[in-house]
């Protein structure tokens, strides 16, 4: 995924959390990185499915200020379709 961002070939990305059932700094850290990568091609990333401690891990470093999150991934894929 990371040559299709950095080529500018991606720049719609949705990330289904459904069957995470840890988080680590790894997770927000690369969600920041992709975050950097779309912003820079004006590009839109989503995530849906995310559990309580999901939305929580997220809420600390500010991540759901800057990240649309959305129950199932139809609403996540029609969002970023926009």
């Amino acid at each position: 995924m990371e040559t299709h961002l950095s080529a500018g070939e991606a720049t719609k990305v949705v990330i289904d959390f459904r069957k995470v059932t840890c988080f680590s700094s790894t997770v927000i850290n690369t969600l920041t990185l992709l975050l950097n990568q779309l912003s820079a091609c004006d590009g839109t990333m989503a995530v849906c499915s995310l559990s309580l401690l999901g939305r929580e891990v997220l809420t600390t470093p500010l991540l759901d200020t800057v990240l649309k999150q959305f129950p199932s991934p139809p609403e996540t894929v029609a969002y970023v379709r926009q």
